[in-house]
């Protein structure tokens, strides 16, 4: 039986409110398929999956995709990007060269962000705008809060990762690029790492030393034997 294609809903209660995305995944896999002269993203199985929700943040982990196969890697995680990418009709699949330029596009604007002072172009203001249009919003009252709230649905994750990044510069997020993985990661906010935080998780703290250390010893090796 062919995996019904679920629409997916992202909700954000702005500012710092409740995200719910789900997704879904082919717990089979993901692979790159040529056609029309493109490379597209086509999933192995039937059957899908629900993902998780999504936490807010993975619009950090897209923005480090460099190329096709970094997409791979993403897609097979949090699931295709587009509406047609679990469609396995002929037309079917994510648009692989389109989607790195996507995040390229979203890495340029947090780099901007991310200078000091922040600062982004019109240019990347206009691309941010469009890209944050795709989800259909409405106010809705809060009842915890006492207060009315815009409230954002999205039916793809493309758009909602561009939701997450127009939240994230609107709220006026912190953000740090690892010196490790090179991943971008929040800090002094809550939940985040502290204002001075060079890498995003212990785990790359402790690498990047390694690998610091392995590299002074083979320079160190090489100067002797020079």
């Amino acid at each position: 039986m062919v995996g019904r294609i679920v629409p997916a809903a992202l909700v954000v209660s702005e500012p710092g409110g409740q995200r719910e995305f789900r997704n879904q995944r082919d717990p089979q896999g993901y692979h790159l398929e040529p056609r029309g002269g493109r490379l597209w993203i086509r999933r192995d199985g039937e059957e899908l999956d629900t993902c998780s929700r999504l936490k807010g943040r993975e619009y950090q982990k897209f923005a480090a995709v460099k190329n096709e196969d970094d997409l791979l890697n993403f897609v097979k995680v949090y699931g295709p990007l587009t509406p047609l990418g679990n469609d396995l009709s002929e037309n079917g699949g994510d648009p692989a060269e389109s989607l790195v330029d996507e995040a390229r596009w979203m890495n340029e604007i947090l780099s901007a962000f991310g200078r000091s002072p922040p600062y982004l172009s019109n240019q990347q203001l206009e691309r941010l705008a469009l890209n944050s249009g795709r989800a259909a919003r409405s106010l809705v009252w809060h009842s915890d809060s006492g207060v009315a709230v815009w409230q954002s649905n999205v039916s793809y994750l493309l758009a909602a990762l561009w939701e997450q990044l127009a939240n994230a510069v609107t709220c006026g997020v912190l953000l740090r690029l690892c010196e490790y993985c090179r991943e971008w990661f929040e800090i002094g906010t809550r939940g985040g790492k502290r204002r001075d935080a060079r890498f995003c998780s212990d785990d790359h703290r402790i690498a990047f030393k390694n690998n610091a250390r392995k590299q002074a010893r083979n320079n160190h090796t090489h100067e002797q034997g020079a």
